[in-house]
């Protein structure tokens, strides 16, 4: 998994890229942890280069919404793959995990 991080104004977006999987979904919420403080007040997870996800990944993307949330700051996912979106609704993550359809509709949601 790649990670690179742009700023929106105080929207943080992350392009994740490769596989989120148990070998590094641990990766994943340290990194989230150390980039999302103040002043972002939105995480933004672009999931469009995603390839796959297990379920270590979803729990880590969890874990992640935790975390924003300790922050006073919220995290959703944006141009997720059929796929992806797929393994995201089997283990119900849909119902706490937004998701919108690209970067913009993110960027200028309420």
């Amino acid at each position: 998994m790649k990670l690179e991080a742009s700023w929106r104004n105080d929207n943080l977006v992350i392009t994740l890229t490769g596989s989120l999987s148990m070998d590094n979904s641990g990766q994943l919420v340290a990194q989230l942890h150390s980039l999302i403080a103040p002043p972002c007040r939105r995480c933004i997870l672009d999931l469009a280069a995603l390839e796959s996800i297990d379920s270590s990944g979803i729990g880590a993307l969890a874990t992640s919404l935790d975390a924003a949330r300790e922050r006073q700051a919220t995290l959703v996912l944006c141009a997720v793959p059929a796929r992806i979106r797929q393994n995201i609704e089997i283990a119900r993550a849909d119902r706490f995990l937004a998701m919108f359809p690209d970067v913009d509709a993110a960027v200028n949601a309420p």
